[in-house]
């Protein structure tokens, strides 16, 4: 206890001696201290404040994939439905996932990273020279759960995994004799010939072919298993010890400042493409060691500096009154480092109260620093850039995918296809506003698109529900569902009025037509399906 008194006075002692450091480094403008009913805001919640009315967050709805179509219909488990158990990301094995809840959830991240994919898979040619394949390299690949399906479904591309880890990438080796061992016991020659790689893809590109490091999957037998997974490829090493062309750039996941480093390697290369979905955001600061640099770059210091992009930088650390406030490091780096902890959002069960609606908006805004720096990158025509969330949202809570591709390669087809706004996605910007700014903003840009009679009428639906509901023995298991074919603006209401009396919110149903908005107390995070709900709108309890 002496020790913490003493701590505290020395802290005391030093702001007395230096209250410029502790005006400039702790606290935001006074404007910004304050939120709506005089709440005192967090320091990420101040930068926030500063930052919302200045740079707005936009998500694109995530692609459909071409489904295929059987004689029963469209196969509604595609692509996974054509690939081998093996190949799959549920086993007992090392190096696949026993539990069938986790299994599950992965394979929905790879679907989402496939359905960014495959519109920008270009089958004919690499942009390198039209004598390689288009050459596909997943950073932080780790056990290949993605690469080997990719190198199945994609037998005409190079895939490439770069891996610090040594273990999974031997991982991954074994998994992948495991799926050629099963297509050649359980399959005709006939089925096998749809996954074996074409000649060309299964070539070791000529910059790693004396590299120990860089191993091919392919396994020569005298059979037609020739060819399957010839294209897969691995590379165990830092991120940045990997130096070999190639066109798309892939990162599930991959921890911390290592998305970084894979950005500026497909942009080195002149990579025509990247989907990334980044994850461990809080490891963006650069105040202590950090492995995840370490396993990107080979050594202990860190190689990018943050914010990244050029409209950032102005912002963040400024409070827009004094100039040179904005350039100070000390305050920037500060500023940057509350923000992207509070942007490591990774609580499953946590419901979208406004708290976690600000995390949500603090991690959405990292993101956009990435975007405008790969959109200010101006060779070859410049990249363009979207951001979309996972489909469904609950498969990670880091379910943000960044998508870039180059304009003098793809058509405008792409970016129409990436260019469609998801409306549910921006409901949690209104509320972060809404939290932070409340009477201080000149009229939200949320209340703008409705009337108040409106926002009333949803207002009241909910506290009935609440007030029915509130004396049964499960009260908190209890769900209000909205009817369907409301709209986009309606639900975007709905988001927004929830999110201001602090209650759980989030979007149901895959299309459209069947898309709704969920709604229930504090603390209380569930899938209509897998809880009892009520539904006034339609007389019944369920």
């Amino acid at each position: 206890m002496g020790r913490l008194r003493s701590k505290r006075k020395g802290k005391l002692r030093q702001q007395e001696e230096d209250p410029g450091r502790s005006q400039s480094t702790i606290e935001q403008s006074s404007e910004f201290s304050l939120g709506v009913h005089g709440v005192r805001l967090k320091h990420f919640e101040k930068v926030l404040a500063y930052l919302l009315p200045k740079v707005q967050p936009h998500y694109a709805k995530l692609p459909q994939i071409q489904k295929r179509k059987t004689d029963l219909g469209c196969d509604a488990q595609y692509p996974f439905s054509t690939l081998p158990s093996s190949a799959r990301v549920l086993g007992d094995a090392p190096g696949y996932l026993s539990n069938l809840k986790r299994a599950l959830r992965k394979e929905g991240q790879l679907l989402s990273m496939m359905r960014c994919i495959s519109p920008l898979v270009d089958t004919s040619y690499s942009q390198q020279s039209k004598y390689e394949p288009f050459t596909i390299v997943d950073f932080g690949g780790g056990s290949g759960h993605l690469g080997i399906p990719l190198a199945l479904l994609l037998p005409q591309s190079r895939i490439i995994v770069v891996d610090f880890n040594e273990r999974s990438i031997q991982l991954m080796h074994e998994k992948s004799k495991k799926v050629i061992q099963q297509l050649q016991k359980e399959c005709s020659a006939d089925e096998r010939s749809q996954f074996a790689a074409t000649k060309a893809a299964s070539k070791i590109p000529m910059e790693m072919q004396e590299n120990p490091l860089f191993r091919s999957c392919a396994v020569h037998s005298p059979d037609a298993t020739v060819g399957i997974l010839a294209n897969l490829f691995s590379f165990q090493g830092p991120v940045e010890k990997f130096h070999a062309p190639f066109d798309m750039a892939l990162a599930l996941h991959l921890c911390g400042e290592a998305t970084d480093i894979a950005i500026r390697k497909a942009i080195a290369v002149n990579a025509v493409a990247m989907v990334l979905a980044p994850c461990c955001v809080g490891k963006l600061s650069q105040k202590a060691f950090n492995p995840d640099v370490f396993n990107a770059t080979g050594k202990n210091d860190s190689a990018v500096s943050y914010p990244q992009s050029y409209l950032f930088c102005q912002l963040v650390g400024s409070d827009g009154d004094d100039a040179q406030q904005a350039t100070d490091p000390k305050r920037q780096q500060d500023d940057w480092d509350a923000l992207a902890k509070a942007a490591d959002y990774s609580n499953e069960e946590e419901c979208g109260t406004s708290l976690n609606a600000t995390r949500r908006t603090a991690k959405a805004l990292l993101e956009t620093d990435r975007r405008l720096f790969l959109e200010e990158q101006k060779f070859n025509g410049g990249y363009r850039t979207a951001l979309t969330k996972m489909d469904p949202l609950d498969v990670t809570p880091k379910n943000d995918i960044l998508i870039a591709w180059r304009q003098d390669f793809y058509g405008k087809e792409v970016e129409e296809m990436f260019s469609v706004p998801n409306i549910d996605c921006q409901s949690d910007f209104e509320v972060a506003q809404a939290h932070l700014l409340g009477s201080q903003t000149n009229g939200s840009t949320a209340r703008n698109d409705w009337t108040n009679e409106e926002e009333e009428e949803i207002k009241t639906m909910i506290a009935e529900f609440l007030e029915k509901t509130k004396d049964m023995e499960d009260y908190m298991d209890r769900i209000y569902l909205f009817p369907t074919k409301m709209g986009a603006r309606k639900r975007k209401l709905i988001h927004f009025v929830a999110g201001t009396m602090n209650l759980a919110h989030w979007s149901h149903g895959d299309k459209d037509s069947l898309k709704t908005v969920a709604v229930a107390r504090r603390g209380q995070r569930k899938r209509p399906e897998q809880s009892l709900h009520y539904n006034e709108s339609k007389g019944s309890e369920n």
